[in-house]
């Protein structure tokens, strides 16, 4: 048996950087990843302390046996997930990286 995946259908477009206000007036910078097409489209979150750009940078495929190998990344692909129909936001967490706060 075989298992199948769904098959990508979008390109992708990204913002990054954006500058999220908080309740508070804090401002915490995300990186958005949105398929192109119209409609709504459902969203995943990924936080990092160790800086969102990291965890969107393309890395090369990965043996079976390799340790990462389907999660290279811990907030996953962008471009796996946008060519399926998800919008991807990754945030540094606040304090770090470009986010404001402590």
């Amino acid at each position: 048996m075989s298992a199948s995946g769904s098959e990508p259908q979008f390109g992708m477009t990204e913002e990054r950087d954006v500058m999220v206000p908080m309740r508070d007036g804090t401002r915490v910078a995300v990186d958005i990843f949105r398929p192109v097409g119209d409609g709504a489209f459902p969203a995943l979150l990924g936080m990092s302390p160790y800086g969102k750009g990291l965890q969107s940078l393309p890395i090369a495929y990965q043996p079976d046996h390799s340790p990462i190998h389907h999660t290279p990344i811990e907030a996953g692909d962008p471009a796996y997930f946008t060519a399926r129909g998800y919008v991807q936001i990754i945030t540094d967490v606040r304090g770090t990286g470009q986010s404001e706060g402590e």
